[in-house]
C-alpha cells in the first residue's frame, strides 16, 4: 500500500523495492474510502521490501524525519555497493531512532549509518568502477561540503538533481 519509487533486481538475493509504503504483496479490498485497510493479506514492510521468488520480506527498521514542507519519509533509489552491502537512500533522518542522514547500508541483517551521511534528500544511487555515486539536494556529505554545485563543476553522471558527489563507504 503506498508507491514504489524504485526497483533492484539483485540476481539470486531476489528484487528489492522501495519508495513510500507501509505494505507489500496484498490485495486490494475494492475501497479506498473505507476506515480499514486498503490491502488484504501481504506483509507489513516500512518503505523497503525483498521479493525472493516466493515470497516478500520486511528488511525492517522504523524510518523517521525528513526535509520539507508536510513531507513523510521514504525512500527514493537502491543500489548495491561495492562491498556487497544494500544502499538506500531518500528522504528520512533517522532509523530506528539513530541518525543516518538520509543514506544507509543493509548489512548482515541490519542499517547501518554512512559516514555522517548526507544533509539533504538523495534521488538516485549507482555504483561504478567500485565506488558509490549519490545524486539529490543537499550541499554536504560526511560533514564535508560537496563540490559539484555550479555548471563547471557538474559531474558527467546526469541526473534530475542539482548535485552528484561521490560517496566514500565509511563506516561511523
Amino acid at each position: 500500500h503506498g508507491t514504489v519509487n524504485a526497483i533492484l533486481a539483485d540476481g539470486d538475493r531476489g528484487v528489492f523495492v522501495a519508495g513510500d509504503f507501509d505494505q507489500v504483496g496484498g490485495v486490494y479490498d475494492g475501497n479506498w474510502n473505507d476506515p480499514g485497510p486498503d490491502m488484504v493479506g501481504g506483509v507489513a514492510a516500512e518503505l523497503v521490501a525483498r521479493w525472493d521468488g516466493d515470497a516478500w520480506s520486511a528488511l525492517g527498521g522504523d524510518f523517521d524525519g525528513c526535509v520539507g514542507f508536510n513531507c513523510t519519509p521514504s525512500l527514493q533509489a537502491l543500489a548495491r555497493a561495492p562491498d556487497g552491502a544494500l544502499v538506500a537512500g531518500g528522504n528520512f533522518l533517522t532509523i530506528d531512532g539513530l541518525p543516518f542522514g538520509h543514506v544507509a547500508a543493509y548489512r548482515n541483517g541490519a542499517w547501518e549509518a554512512l559516514g555522517s551521511g548526507l544533509d539533504g534528500r538523495v534521488a538516485a544511487l549507482a555504483t561504478y568502477r567500485g565506488e558509490l555515486y549519490v545524486a539529490g539536494s543537499f550541499t554536504q556529505a560526511g560533514g564535508v561540503r560537496s563540490q559539484g554545485r555550479s555548471e563547471e563543476h557538474t559531474s558527467e553522471l546526469q541526473s534530475p538533481c542539482n548535485l552528484v558527489c561521490r560517496l566514500l563507504l565509511e563506516k561511523k
